[in-house]
């Protein structure tokens, strides 16, 4: 049974705004009781365990979403369904404990080269996160199992509930003076709840006899090149902080990884939760063209005109706000987090054709754009920390530039193997966004609005013709993809 994609996308939609919203409370309690230092020493162990994880983990379950039929001609029986779930699990279960067993001892290798074992918590934080592995597959195999299905809910409910374990752990920790402990102590207890739920809802039972070596072939070919990609995206995406643990202070490396991060608030709040439901459908109507079409195009042009808003406020008063939410210290960071808008600003446009060649199996293509990617960002970051006038806001602008390239680009090839034009969505979509972003950058520009006054004049009355957009041009879509029964 597939479950109604409206009917996911609205429940993808409201629980990540109570899952978000449990985040944002997080990283503005994290922000004024954790030091500058903290976040530098996340970054460096992020590099760590997403080195492990990419280089070990073969990706399975997108295999699974990928190879599994549930409608039309190639619709699978229930029996090689459930034989290829077994094949998978138990897989994901070996592999997860040599990942736990790899980066437990790669923790006490990198004593005295990564970081100085004696003044760094790093080495201890690596041995605690491997637990994590021990517990991921039994919630995996039921959550991969709901999403193919375009059943939400429990999945929903499981991000709901294992957010508000991390959020009470890591804040209680982080108020008693654990430091970055208490991350790491939040997340832990964020995968054990995620997995107990998933395990109750999904009821999978794994049957070590279902388990079909015929399928070995099939998994670990597609494997082979998602290893690849993942491989190369570690360092696509681990680049930037490579570069950084070598070149600049642990608290410059914590200003970078909060302005990151909170820039990208937006995107992951109301955009990344729709990622998985993209995937599905991509992958379950790949063969009606005109179905994708529209729903990319309302897709699309709901994230754009619900979020340009934050983007264009967060852009031009990044400092006040910064002051007023997260505190004095993190100020000098604005210039940074401005970038890095940009960047959001640019990946909500082409974010639904970011998974597409995923979806349809063109793995060789994704992995090749990886790495190209890869390969332009290191040579480029290269140069660049060679030269005398190298900054840290430099870095930022280069890395950024070159994503917003590399991003259109897949866009572009995802777009012409699905065949949907991705220029015609974005030409419907200007004529519905541009005098928004014109009133926006007229409201954020202080050059022309000086004084609190004026400001909310302008403010004011930009809401009202904002209000009138959204009911003119937006209320059919909301209600076909969020209330739709």
């Amino acid at each position: 049974m597939i479950g109604s994609s409206s009917k996911a996308s609205k429940h993808i939609f409201i629980g990540n705004l109570l899952i978000k919203g449990l985040n944002f409370i997080g990283s503005i309690a994290l922000a004024r009781l954790l030091a500058k230092e903290d976040f530098g020493y996340w970054v460096l162990i992020t590099i760590i365990t997403s080195f492990v994880t990419l280089v070990f983990d073969v990706g399975f379950e997108t295999y699974y979403l990928v190879k599994v039929k549930l409608i039309g001609e190639d619709k699978m029986d229930d029996n090689e369904i459930n034989s290829l779930e077994n094949t998978i699990f138990f897989l994901k279960l070996f592999m997860s404990i040599f990942l736990f067993a790899a980066q437990f001892s790669v923790s006490y290798l990198l004593d005295g080269f990564y970081f100085d074992a004696e003044n760094s918590p790093i080495d201890e934080i690596i041995r605690i996160l491997s637990f994590t592995y021990l517990i991921v597959p039994f919630g995996v195999i039921n959550e991969i199992r709901f999403k193919k299905r375009q059943l939400y809910t429990p999945v929903v409910k499981s991000q709901i509930f294992s957010e508000a374990s991390n959020l009470i752990i890591k804040i209680g920790l982080a108020f008693i003076g654990f430091g970055v402990f208490s991350i790491a102590y939040g997340m832990l207890a964020k995968r054990i709840v995620k997995s107990i739920y998933l395990v109750f809802q999904g009821k999978f039972i794994p049957q070590f006899s279902k388990v079909k070596k015929s399928y070995f072939k099939g998994i670990f070919g597609f494997a082979k090149y998602t290893w690849i990609s993942g491989t190369i995206g570690f360092f696509s995406q681990q680049m930037d902080k490579l570069f950084l643990a070598k070149t600049f202070s642990v608290s410059q490396i914590g200003s970078y990884n909060f302005a990151n991060a909170t820039a990208n608030m937006p995107y992951n709040y109301f955009v990344m939760p729709q990622a998985s439901l993209v995937l599905s459908y991509i992958s379950n109507f790949q063969d009606d063209k005109g179905k994708l079409s529209e729903s990319f195009t309302k897709i699309i042009r709901l994230t754009v005109l619900l979020m340009l808003p934050i983007l264009f406020i967060g852009y031009f008063y990044v400092e006040l706000l910064i002051r007023l939410i997260y505190g004095e210290k993190w100020v000098s960071s604005a210039s940074l987090m401005q970038v890095f808008l940009i960047l959001v600003a640019v990946r909500m446009f082409v974010f639904p054709f970011m998974p597409g060649l995923t979806a349809i199996g063109r793995i060789k293509q994704n992995t090749m754009i990886v790495l190209a990617r890869t390969i332009t960002v290191g040579l480029c970051l290269l140069i660049l920390t060679g030269l005398d006038s190298f900054s840290l806001l430099s870095f930022v602008k280069i890395y950024v530039g070159i994503n917003i390239i590399f991003d259109f680009l897949k866009a572009f090839i995802s777009s012409y193997y699905l065949k949907i034009s991705l220029l015609k969505i974005l030409k419907d979509l200007s004529k519905k966004t541009i005098y928004i972003a014109l009133l926006l950058i007229l409201i954020a520009n202080k050059n022309i609005v000086e004084g609190i006054f004026f400001e909310i004049i302008i403010m004011s009355i930009f809401i009202g013709i904002y209000a009138f957009v959204i009911k003119k041009y937006l209320f059919k879509d909301l209600k076909q993809l969020l209330l739709k029964k």
